[in-house]
């Protein structure tokens, strides 16, 4: 019976969160999928180019929750997402990581 009443308490906790979620949560202003837009905001694919190694990499910037780096979705809570937040075509920024600091070119963003 204690085994029940802790897992109901804890569905119930979970869904309290998801309705904070829920009701905090903003509808961002819609873009055609793939149009270019001026600056790397949650929800935007931004193209950013190796200046070492000379690789493009697509990431989509998006919240903690919908976040999977298998799918080149980075949380915008990351290190490497908050380096990428706010950018636009052109710029170069320095993005620090465990393996050393990594610097990229940002080519395109575009809505996701």
């Amino acid at each position: 019976m204690d085994a029940a009443k802790e897992r109901q308490n804890r569905i119930e906790t979970q869904i309290s969160q998801l309705e904070s979620a829920i009701s905090k949560a903003e509808i961002l202003p819609g873009s055609s999928n793939g149009a270019e837009i001026s600056r790397s905001a949650v929800g935007t694919r931004i193209t950013v180019k190796d200046k070492d190694s000379g690789e493009v990499i697509d990431y989509t910037l998006v919240d903690a929750r919908e976040a999977d780096i298998g799918l080149r979705r980075i949380s915008i809570q990351s290190p490497v997402g908050q380096a990428l937040l706010d950018l636009g075509a052109g710029e170069e920024v320095s993005v620090p990581t465990p393996k050393g600091t990594l610097m990229y070119v940002v080519e395109n963003v575009t809505a996701a």
